[in-house]
Parts: C-alpha cells; sequence; structure tokens
C-alpha cells in the first residue's frame, strides 16, 4: 500500500500493482509522457487517477472506486483509458471523464453504480468511447462541446459499440460534431439520444418506432435540428 502517488514531468514510468486508498486523488499524472498506469486498487478517494497536461499515457486494468470522477482526464493528447473496472456511489461525478483532450479514447471500461455520468468527453476533438459498459448510472454518456459556437479544437466525437443498461437517461449530445454507431441500451429511460425538450424527446421516439429495420434504432437523432431534419427526409 502506499498514500498517494504523484507523478511530475516524468517520461515512461510504470505505476503498477499500487493500492491507494483515502485520499483525495490517488494517483496523478502532469507534465509527463509516455507513462503507464496499470493494475492498481484505487478505492475511497475523491478523484481516482487524474492525468492533466501529459501525452501518450495509458490508464489500464486498474480497480476504481472514487467519490467524484474515477478516472479524470485534463488537456492531454493520446490518452487511452482501456479496460477499467470502476464503481461509484451516490454523488460519484463520473466514471471516466475527459476534458479539453485531443485524441482522447475510453475502451472497454466498466462504469458501474450511481454515477452522474457513466463516461465524459467534454470540450475535446478527434476523441471516442467504444465498447463501454454503464450500468446504474443516471446518464450512460455526455458528449458534449465547450464552448458555443463550437472552436476549432473541438467535435468530431464517436461513441460506438457501447452498452448502457438501467441508465435513467441513455446519450446526451450537446455537439453537432458527434457520430454514434451500434451502441445498446437496455432498460435505460425513454429519452433518445441528446433529444433533451420535451418536444424533441417526443419526435425523437416517433423516429425511433418508424426507423426502418436496414438502419440501427438508435444510431439516429442527434439533436433537435438533426431531428426535424430526419423526420422530413422520412
Amino acid at each position: 500500500n502506499v498514500s498517494q502517488v504523484l507523478l511530475a514531468n516524468c517520461s515512461q514510468m510504470v505505476v503498477d500493482g499500487l493500492t491507494v486508498q483515502n485520499v483525495s486523488v490517488g494517483i496523478s499524472a502532469c507534465y509527463s509522457d509516455n507513462c503507464t498506469v496499470s493494475n492498481n486498487s484505487v478505492l475511497n478517494c475523491g478523484d481516482g487517477v487524474l492525468v492533466s497536461m501529459s501525452s501518450a499515457f495509458i490508464v489500464a486494468e486498474n480497480s476504481l472506486d472514487s467519490q467524484e470522477s474515477s478516472v479524470l482526464v485534463h488537456h492531454s493528447q493520446n490518452v487511452t483509458v482501456i479496460d477499467n473496472l470502476i464503481a461509484g456511489s451516490l454523488g460519484s461525478y463520473a466514471g471516466v471523464e475527459a476534458s479539453g483532450c485531443e485524441r482522447f479514447l475510453a475502451l472497454n471500461n466498466t462504469c458501474l453504480g450511481e454515477f452522474e455520468y457513466g463516461v465524459v468527453i467534454h470540450a475535446s476533438l478527434d476523441s471516442a468511447a467504444f465498447n463501454n459498459t454503464c450500468i446504474g448510472n443516471s446518464i450512460g454518456m455526455l458528449l458534449e462541446e465547450g464552448f458555443s459556437p463550437p472552436t476549432p479544437d473541438q467535435g468530431n466525437l464517436t461513441a460506438g459499440g457501447n452498452l448502457l443498461s438501467n441508465c435513467s437517461i441513455r446519450i446526451v449530445i450537446h455537439s453537432a460534431g458527434c457520430t454514434l454507431r451500434n451502441n445498446t441500451m437496455v432498460g435505460c429511460g425513454l429519452m433518445p439520444h441528446g433529444l433533451i425538450s420535451e418536444l424533441t424527446a417526443q419526435l425523437g421516439e416517433k423516429l425511433l418506432e418508424i426507423t426502418p429495420a436496414s438502419l440501427t434504432r438508435y444510431d439516429i437523432a442527434l439533436d433537435g435540428a438533426e431531428a426535424v431534419e430526419i423526420a422530413v427526409r422520412m
């Protein structure tokens, strides 16, 4: 066991096989590159793993139980968060959160429990969430631009192959530059992707009802404007 782990201005470091618990941030890294955080247990911390102002970073195969965000990535490039088992309790913010990043990837993570969000990608560019499992979260996923109108350093966000189960809301989108492909929703609330006003939600539900069988029913209706365009085309 260790009290806390901090990487600052580090390169090619590996943090592996540790147990960290009961601190504000379990493992944090800043201004570091080509590092790996793997196979650790980070328990009952504020934030579990924090990566900030870093690049070429991997967070893999950790067990995390945090009060805020279990994996939090800020203003970093080429960060991959993969194969982590993440548990949250009532009041926890997110299983995986990326903000202000470029080429961020959340892959094959499991986010269990009463997180406000399973996976959040905010104000980021060329970033994606693939094959994650979000169970029992208030909102399975949030993809959003941080500024309106969006700046050139955000957009092109993708969510594909994710399983969202027993979430109050499936996926919320506040971004025109998003792609959804082959996500599966089981036992979730009725609100379609990002259709967050009452009228557009009703329109979205109707679109889902009449979508031809040849289309993936959860790959349509990203926001109110696109929902109206789809309705007109149909």
